[in-house]
């Protein structure tokens, strides 16, 4: 199958290497305004089985969720190492088990999907292989290339590219960590480097500290390191728009749980909507409690949520999340079985009493 080729907006540009090296020396902007408006959620469903006469809905590790245009929602779970597809009543569609092997079309450990931008191509990443494979919706293969890295993430970026996102835990200070591709593997931008204490933080064995995590919207991409806590916010061809951040009292708090050195508290996870809100997923691993802070694109405080008000069990260390039509977020949960949480956003307009007077 012949790919169409790609017309890039002309945003996206080479992002070069002297670039990646300024962005650790680009301030960050510390917002504490006071909202506007303010985040709530409602639990609205799940979808997930313990009962082993309903299959189709056992999980095993869940990891990608992806939504298409129908509201269908594409789950890849590594155990398994298969897709399951699920309408948005929850509803068990079809499923299709990643062949195993090292022809096209074949995978020997798939770690992360996406749908293509126009929701018509699979992305599928492969760890051993280190090769990303491009499936119709249908399963169908289409086409691979090489990704000259063990362990990557991929995501569906503008114009039909592909985000591959590098896990900082290989890489050292000045190396690059997002790369911007064609569905052929053609890099058009590189951008992002690992945190800068990232070095120090991994020789001192702070555990969970090595995570990157990464979410794109319409408009922008957003960056964060598992620790210390920043967002980092990009165009869509790399270029470092700002920074922001919010100090909780105890961040950069230490505890110590037996042999292991631990951070008071780390970023889990982000999601995004296309309407100017951003989602930050953070870990407590003193409570080992879960919240949910809620920013608009410009780092202005939407809310806090403590996710544990839920009783829906422990999150992983590490939150696979997806938001649908801006007002549907599912999220994985691991607690008491593997499962997805479906909920839905809302967005409150928040009047003070000098807007009243």
């Amino acid at each position: 199958m012949k790919l169409k080729s790609l017309r890039l907006a002309t945003a996206i540009l080479l992002v070069f290497s002297n670039c990646a090296d300024r962005e650790n020396d680009l301030p960050t902007v510390v917002n504490e305004n006071s909202p506007l408006s303010r985040i709530s959620l409602e639990l609205i469903d799940s979808i997930g089985s313990d009962d082993p006469a309903n299959e189709d809905y056992i999980f095993g590790i869940i990891y990608s969720l992806q939504v298409d245009d129908s509201g269908n929602l594409y789950v890849l779970d590594r155990a398994f190492k298969n897709i399951r597809v699920f309408a948005p009543n929850g509803k068990f569609l079809r499923g299709y088990d990643l062949p195993k092997g090292k022809g096209p079309g074949e995978f020997m450990r798939p770690v992360s999907m996406a749908l293509s931008w126009d929701k018509k191509h699979i992305y599928v990443a492969d760890a051993e292989l280190r090769k990303l494979t491009i499936l119709d919706l249908n399963f169908n293969f289409i086409y691979s290339f090489a990704v000259n890295n063990y362990y990557f993430e991929v995501f569906g970026g503008p114009n039909n590219t592909v985000i591959v996102v590098f896990d900082q835990l290989y890489f050292k200070k000045k190396d690059i960590i997002v790369h911007i591709v064609t569905e052929t593997g053609k890099v058009i931008a590189q951008f992002a480097t690992p945190h800068r204490d990232m070095v120090k933080l991994r020789d001192r064995r702070l555990q969970f500290v090595t995570y990157t995590f990464f979410v794109p919207s319409d408009s922008l991409l957003f960056l964060a390191h598992s620790y210390p806590y920043d967002i980092s916010v990009y165009e869509p061809g790399g270029n470092l728009r700002h920074r922001f951040a919010h100090k909780l009292p105890f961040w950069g708090e230490e505890i110590r749980k037996g042999e292991f050195l631990l951070p008071r508290r780390t970023i889990s996870g982000l999601a995004a909507t296309n309407d100017s809100l951003l989602l930050v997923f953070t870990f407590d691993n003193q409570t080992e409690q879960s919240n949910l802070y809620a920013y608009d694109y410009h780092g202005r405080s939407r809310g806090e949520i403590l996710l544990s008000d839920f009783k829906i069990g422990r999150l992983p260390l590490t939150v696979m999340s997806i938001i649908y039509d801006d007002q549907i977020l599912y999220v994985k949960t691991d607690a008491p079985f593997p499962k997805i949480l479906k909920f839905k956003i809302s967005q409150q307009l928040q009047i003070t009493n000098q807007e009243v007077n």
